[in-house]
């Protein structure tokens, strides 16, 4: 009886010794299980506000491009559902994030140089964002770089900017426009925007029944009225950009320097090189043929204005009329006044190419294939878009043209005159089409800067190569079609031109052809040309993105 009570005892005793255990583990089970769920949830949290800290930097810079540049500015997020001492902290003050053991963060938005951050470099249109998070004893280090791009601008302004009733689109080559948006490719198409750097209160405003697919931005602030479309980001306080400033008066003051020029005949195509002394006003169209034509003082042109070519103008430009699309048509229409340019719709009524002022700009019921531009100080720099299109075209923007100029061969008994114009080949990146004529004379030059009148000279055609004796001075319009083609093929043919006498003149012309060319490509010093470059309106189209979003530290 004694033994079988003591084993019912025993029995008990290793029963609830295994139940305490039991007990005991789960305990311990519990207890870890509470302190990891604890630790992630502390690393979580620290995650999270490190994450606010960034995404509210981000905003800032959206709203004020400049923002941290000063190295002052500190972000810190907290909120009431963390920790009592939980926090988010983002420092662009190198010695604020150093106290906290975080790396700084940079702002290089709106620059072309890279710079050196805390740990990498900072490519130029970048922000490097670095956010400690804290919540608990976990600590969590977040990265960030945040790409803006610059602006490409269809419209751009140092004044205020205007639109009602504009369409605003851009196209890869002015050839996949044939007037009708709708018959271009998706892929050939492309978003084009509005800047300015003016800085006062609505620096921009889009006006009613406006459809912008790009980006509008401005120093100042932007106006959009309700019903109008933006397809791109609205910035505003942005860093000032680059617009062109090509100073009009004094490449006229350039062409009026050039000897030998034709009289302007306004009833015949433009092919070289022409200077008005006061202002000018022409009846009908206006034709370009690879010619520019500077006009001192104010120019009226009662049709439109088409070809390939410059009108540079000293004081105010008025166009009244627009032209039919023409394939491979580009002008420069750049003046120091006013510009007018206005038709009668913007269907059918076209100008291609760049409208430049360094006054004040209206466009009205017109279709603009390429883009516009105004620059001034003061008051001016103003831009109205009144009931039209602007096409963004990148080909309509550079253009090289230079300045007519004697080479004296033969050992002094002759000379060869080369006229050539350039702008960028639409089928070959970084190629160029060349455009003109050239003169080779069989005596010195007379006090015109052509071959003396009473002898004979060749007239060199490089359209196709051939040389044809001419005698006495040559006749506005009376040339045949100026050469068109490329680089290597402009070499060959004026090598082969030079020689048309049977004279090996082309050691003696080689280096200040290669030179012109050179100068033409951009490549050169640009010396004696008249270089009407708008490639910084040409930013290639770019969405802001975040380029990489990392946890570098967690502890």
């Amino acid at each position: 009886m004694k033994l079988r009570r003591g084993s019912i005892l025993l029995t008990v005793v290793v029963v609830l010794s295994v139940a305490l255990l039991l007990v005991l583990t789960a305990a311990t089970a519990s207890t870890y299980t509470m302190r990891f769920n604890s630790a992630q949830d502390d690393h979580d949290a620290a995650r999270n506000l490190a994450e606010s800290a960034i995404y509210r930097s981000i905003a800032a810079l959206q709203d004020l491009d400049s923002y941290g540049k000063a190295r002052t500015e500190v972000v810190t997020v907290q909120g009431n559902d963390y920790r009592p001492n939980a926090r988010g902290i983002l420092s662009f003050h190198p010695g604020t994030a150093a106290g906290l053991g975080l790396h700084y963060s940079t702002n290089n938005l709106g620059t072309v140089a890279n710079v050196t951050g805390d740990g990498r470099v900072v490519t130029h249109d970048t922000a490097h964002l670095v956010a400690l998070g804290i919540s608990g004893e976990r600590r969590v280090e977040l990265e960030c770089l945040y790409y803006r791009p610059a602006f490409p601008k269809g419209a751009a302004a140092t004044g205020t900017i205007r639109a009602e009733h504009l369409l605003l689109a851009g196209v890869r080559n002015s050839n996949d426009y044939d007037g009708d948006l709708n018959n271009v490719l998706s892929t050939n198409q492309l978003p084009a925007s509005i800047f300015t750097n003016c800085a006062q209160a609505t620096a921009v405003n889009v006006g009613v029944a406006c459809n912008i697919t790009g980006n509008v931005g401005a120093v100042g602030t932007v106006a959009v009225e309700a019903g109008s479309t933006v397809g791109g980001e609205i910035r505003q306080g942005a860093s000032p950009q680059s617009i062109p400033n090509l100073n009009i008066l004094d490449m006229i003051n350039r062409v009026r320097s050039i000897q030998g020029l034709f009289p302007f005949n306004p009833a015949l195509p433009l092919e070289d090189y022409a200077y008005v002394a006061g202002s000018s006003t022409i009846t009908g169209d206006l034709v370009l043929q690879g010619g520019v034509l500077a006009v001192q003082g104010d120019l009226t042109v009662t049709g439109c204005v088409r070809g390939y070519g410059a009108v540079l103008v000293g004081g105010a430009a008025t166009v009244q009329q627009g032209a039919s699309l023409e394939t491979g048509s580009q002008v420069v229409l750049a003046a120091h006044g006013d510009i007018d340019l206005r038709a009668f719709s913007r269907d059918g009524y076209y100008f291609q190419g760049t409208v430049y002022s360094e006054r004040n700009l209206r466009a009205e019921k017109i279709t603009v294939l390429g883009g516009v531009v105004a620059t001034g100080t003061g008051s001016n720099g103003n831009v109205e878009l009144i009931d039209m299109t602007l096409v963004q075209a990148p080909t309509a923007y550079q253009g090289g043209f230079a300045l007519p100029h004697s080479v004296t061969i033969g050992g002094g008994d002759d000379s060869m005159r080369i006229r050539l114009s350039s702008r960028p080949d639409p089928t070959l990146q970084g190629a160029f089409l060349f455009y003109g004529n050239a003169w080779y004379g069989q005596h010195e030059l007379g006090g015109d800067g052509y071959p003396d009148p009473t002898e004979d000279r060749w007239h060199l055609s490089l359209n196709p190569p051939q040389a044809t004796i001419l005698e006495g001075d040559p006749v506005e319009g009376s040339w045949p079609a100026p050469y068109t083609g490329k680089e290597a093929d402009l070499r060959a043919q004026l090598q082969q031109l030079s020689n048309s006498d049977g004279s090996d003149y082309w050691p003696e012309i080689s280096g200040y052809v290669n030179n012109l060319i050179e100068n033409l490509s951009g490549r050169g010093t640009g010396v004696n040309i008249l270089d009407l470059n708008f490639n910084n309106l040409l930013t290639p189209v770019d969405k802001s993105r975040i380029l990489l979003f990392r946890e570098i530290s967690s502890r």
